[in-house]
């Protein structure tokens, strides 16, 4: 079980980048743009990459969008260096680990395919998007 907690560290991370990127696009929906730019410049601005287009300086000209996408930038960062550390003990093996290399990389991939069909679920998108929207709201 103990070599196992890297890999659930791992997910949790990636689950809460997920949830963060889900808030940030509905608050950023709230504001009144379209699902699909929010949808964009959340994950943009979460994972640290811009595009200097028409629709960032829609987002940019906002003051609660700025402050939104101010939050995700920071979180962003912060998720990267929970990533990070997370995979360091993942691949680091000592003489006392009883999984294999690549029964860990198989749990990991497993992990990230379920997080990716629930993430990708409409139905899971409605729910979450109602109960996040009522909570900011």
């Amino acid at each position: 079980m103990g070599t196992l907690i890297p890999i659930l560290s791992l997910l949790v991370v990636v689950a809460l980048g997920l949830l963060i990127v889900r808030i940030g696009t509905v608050a950023l929906v709230l504001t009144g743009l379209s699902k699909e730019l929010a949808q964009f410049q959340a994950l943009s601005a979460f994972m640290g990459v811009g595009f200097t287009t028409a629709e960032s300086e829609q987002v940019l000209a906002h003051p609660v969008r700025r402050r939104i996408m101010r939050v995700l930038i920071l979180l962003g960062n912060a998720g990267f260096v929970a990533t990070v550390s997370s995979l360091i003990p993942l691949f680091v093996t000592g003489s006392e680990s009883s999984m294999s290399f690549w029964s860990k990389l198989l749990w990991l991939c497993c992990g990230l395919l379920l997080l990716w069909v629930i993430s990708a679920s409409k139905y899971v998108d409605r729910e979450m998007s109602v109960v996040i929207g009522s909570a900011l709201k």
